[in-house]
């Protein structure tokens, strides 16, 4: 048996910005989804623990992995699935608690991956994909990209300068945020008055009261 929790002495468990936290000598974590201002979101409750991973290489090989850190959640509710039973959230931040962080720290992956995801009531019944490192298709000529700002350990920043265009972020998440003072600007005002002076050019007013701002 490879299945042990997490002490409640380990890093993982200290710290203001943790995720988890020590209840009763264990490494717990209670953790909302998605848009946090709504009465009802996503909630994840349970014990964070180490388990031996095994990830297909190939179609005949696998590589295994003691000692990955994953929570071990014993109550879930708001997920909007059936019955709320879902089977396991993937975490890809970039938090040492990530799952490519700690590929990353073992020296298996750079910290590269790319994911492509089916819609949950597709009718075509195709796979998710989860790709790494050099198993990702090389990208198209000329395309542009535009690095991470460090601002904090769980999400991912990029900086928008000019509002000009040219640029696509599309995530895969429930909700994108355009942050207000993190960086000690208003990018969600400046991005508002960038489609503000857009449209004036082409006399189109905002119809006040139709659609909520911002999440």
């Amino acid at each position: 048996m490879t299945y042990r929790k997490l002490p409640s002495n380990q890093p993982f468990c200290q710290g203001r910005n943790s995720p988890f936290r020590c209840h009763n000598i264990e490494c717990v974590y209670n953790i909302r989804y998605g848009d946090l201002s709504q009465p009802t979101t996503p909630r994840t409750k349970g014990v964070a623990s180490f388990e031996t991973f095994h990830i297909p290489i190939d179609s005949s090989h696998t590589r295994v992995i003691n000692d990955m850190i994953f929570g071990c959640s014993n109550d879930n509710s708001d997920t909007g699935f059936e019955n709320s039973q879902i089977s396991r959230i993937l975490g890809l931040s970039r938090g040492p608690d990530g799952l490519t962080s700690q590929l990353a720290k073992r020296g298996i992956i750079q910290n590269r991956f790319s994911y492509c995801l089916v819609p949950f009531h597709d009718e075509l019944k195709r796979p998710s994909i989860l790709r790494f490192e050099d198993n990702i298709p090389r990208p198209v000529e000329n395309l542009q990209s535009t690095p991470f700002l460090n601002i904090d350990r769980n999400h991912y920043y990029v900086e928008l300068k000019d509002g000009l265009g040219g640029s696509l972020i599309d995530s895969g998440t429930l909700v994108s945020r355009i942050d207000e003072n993190t960086v000690r600007r208003n990018a969600y005002q400046e991005v508002i008055e960038a489609f503000k002076a857009y449209y004036d050019k082409k006399n189109i007013r905002r119809k006040v009261g139709q659609v909520a701002e911002k999440f």
